[in-house]
């Protein structure tokens, strides 16, 4: 998982296959490895990183220019009005390698009690609480 991706494939400082970071991200899948990164400038992670992305979860940017960028992507343009205007909390536009599609989805938050959830619906035992977590 990498936050402020914008830094670390900086598109103004990418110059050639030598940035390290680049290369995993354009490289990663064919080693079977799977990258989290997070952004709000889109313009400013290097094209070639945008351009090997398969999976997008994008929620609320506030910035036209960066919504132009990502409009470049898929069919994320058709939605950009909504990106613009939505805040709501775990609402998000999601295109993924698996659908040709970006559908709108609904994040629950990750948490204990989640887990518990799906792992009972799946018939599995709970998972005790973390030690120091406070839940009994």
């Amino acid at each position: 998982m990498l936050e402020e991706a914008h830094n670390l494939f900086s598109a103004d400082k990418y110059k050639d296959d030598g940035d390290v970071w680049v290369k995993l991200a354009k490289e990663a899948s064919k080693l079977n490895l799977g990258m989290t990164y997070a952004t709000q400038e889109v313009s400013g992670v290097a094209h070639q990183v945008r351009a090997n992305t398969a999976n997008w979860v994008v929620a609320h940017l506030n910035n036209t220019k960066e919504l132009q960028e990502l409009g470049r992507y898929y069919d994320f343009g058709s939605f950009s009005e909504a990106i613009l205007s939505s805040e709501d909390r775990g609402y998000v536009r999601m295109k993924t390698l698996s659908s040709p599609y970006i559908v709108p989805v609904q994040i629950d938050r990750y948490d204990h009690a989640l887990v518990n959830a799906a792992r009972a619906a799946a018939g599995d035992t709970p998972l005790p609480p973390a030690p120091g977590s406070g839940q009994v």
